[in-house]
């Protein structure tokens, strides 16, 4: 693994046309192939042909170029902002075979319609635009369900992209559609609730024409921004005194003249939690949400759709309260990590994108180290080689592993599971007597490949000495430290996860 030589300038392009609008196109620059290499260029040049079929609409031409920054004036129409330069030999493995697993990779990736690059890292922060990353079978899944007026709840561990795909959906949204996004995160009671979903549709310009015409004056042209926060602070005074009726009057009359809606809830589970975590009524208030949230969709208005989108303990979490409620009847959307095809895809092209050589066998041994592809982690593991490379470092196998060890899993590195440790600390929160009992759980499961689930229990129940709390608090631990159950067995389902485990709390 290594930087591109900086400035080279003749080479090989590949280039890229729709057929029946050859303005659109893109081209894969390979930096001067060695005279060696003209037997890889043309298996390359191959394989590209081959797989083209299987993406129609695009031919291919192939150019030699002296000098890449005339090449535009070479060549017609050439869209300059969309050559991408590879390493020739990283389309090969050690043996020296072509891997189609890359051609694909790059022809699924820049011939998809309304694709423009690579994607870029963007570690704990949101995928957009290019960076947004291959959750096609999800969206199809989301949009086939509202279309059918169902509502749906998207459920995924913690930092698998939920965010992210919630806000692709927002600025890629199908037709006859507009989507309202409203971030839930920071509310603690129901008025705070119906404030934020107010506020979100107010604010976004796709979405304010189908507030009814009593919100009218939130539309108004012209306003200053004092005027319009004055204005939302009149709302919310009113929300908080009678939050049922003003969310009734909200989503009870909203309008669809020109698209139907998608109102994204994003963070459901903090919601829920706050609500559930304030002194006094705290845990009554979420259950009268809940009910008044399930009867307004069961009567909802015509061209309305939810999804909800939390962790995937959401419904095990209020479950262990002894709240009732019908998530679990909601569709389904569960986002998963990628397989290892999609994540040796990944690694491949955002290296790519920082300029960066990575033969295939070194993307293989990310994933070794790492165990499941993580999208968060994965992404911190590859930022802190490409910083490596970036300060002139080859790195090979072995050194892969040190910064393994020494970055992503070091000294330095709590800041990147503070999300985990805060974790930990919430189920002493939730209930004071199990602090210790999910620790020693968390323990036993590193130290061991697996271990049977009725043995955690009844080491759970001596420890806890709460017989009965096992079951649903297992499910928000399972989904909050990324463990695997099947046939009984309990383990890790992350390496990373372990590894970091009993390197920092063991």
């Amino acid at each position: 693994m290594k930087l591109h030589k900086p400035g080279i300038r003749n080479g090989h392009l590949l280039l890229f046309r729709r057929n029946r609008e050859k303005a659109e196109n893109f081209s894969v620059f390979l930096p001067a192939p060695e005279f060696g290499q003209l037997k890889m260029l043309k298996a390359l040049h191959q394989g590209f042909t081959e797989y083209l079929v299987t993406v129609p609409g695009w031919e291919m031409e192939a150019h030699s170029i002296s000098d890449i920054e005339t090449a535009s004036s070479e060549l017609s129409g050439l869209d300059r902002s969309r050559i991408f330069p590879f390493y020739l030999p990283d389309f090969f493995d050690e043996a020296g075979s072509l891997v189609t697993l890359r051609v694909a990779a790059v022809l699924d990736r820049l011939g998809r319609a309304g694709e423009r690059g690579l994607p870029d890292l963007r570690t704990g922060g949101v995928a957009s635009g290019s960076d947004f990353f291959n959750r096609e079978a999800e969206i199809t899944e989301i949009w086939e369900t509202v279309e059918k007026g169902e509502d749906c709840i998207l459920r995924a561990p913690r930092r698998f992209g939920k965010t992210s795909l919630a806000l692709h959906l927002k600025s890629r949204p199908w037709p006859t559609w507009r989507v309202c996004y409203v971030d839930l995160e920071g509310d603690s009671s129901p008025a705070d609730f119906i404030f934020s979903l107010f506020k979100a549709l107010s604010e976004n310009p796709e979405c304010a024409e189908c507030l009814p015409e009593v919100f009218a004056t939130a539309r108004g042209k012209g306003w200053t921004s004092e005027q319009r926060a004055g204005f939302l602070e009149l709302e919310k005074d009113r929300i908080d005194h009678d939050w049922r009726g003003c969310g009734g009057r909200l989503l009870g009359s909203l309008g669809f003249q020109k698209a139907k809606l998608l109102l994204i809830l994003d963070e459901f589970s903090f919601l829920a939690e706050n609500i559930c975590g304030r002194e006094g009524r705290g845990r009554g208030e979420l259950e009268d949400l809940l009910e008044w949230f399930s009867a307004l969709r069961k009567d909802k208005p015509t061209g309305l759709c939810f999804m909800i989108s939390g962790s995937e303990h959401l419904p095990s979490y209020l479950r262990s309260m002894g709240i009732s409620n019908d998530f679990t009847a909601m569709r389904p959307i569960l986002l998963t990590t990628f397989d290892e095809d999609k994540a040796q895809a990944y690694i491949f092209l955002t290296m790519a994108r920082q300029n960066i050589s990575l033969p295939p066998e070194e993307s293989l041994h990310i994933l070794k180290l790492m165990g499941k592809p993580i999208p968060y982690f994965l992404q911190l593991f590859l930022d802190a080689l490409v910083n490596k490379c970036r300060s002139g470092e080859v790195l090979n196998k072995d050194s892969m592993e040190k910064v393994y060890q020494n970055e992503l899993l070091g000294t330095g590195s709590k800041r990147n599971f503070e999300a985990i440790i805060r974790q930990k600390e919430r189920y002493a929160e939730r209930n004071p007597s199990l602090r210790s009992a999910p620790r020693q759980m968390l323990s036993r499961l590193a130290l061991a490949e697996s271990v049977e689930k009725k043995s955690l229990e009844a080491a759970w129940n001596e420890e806890s000495r709460q017989p009965g709390s096992f079951a649903a608090l297992f499910e928000i631990i399972r989904d909050d430290f990324y463990l695997a159950e099947k046939d009984g067995q309990v383990s890790f389902d992350s390496k990373l996860l372990r590894d970091w485990w009993i390197r920092h709390v063991l």
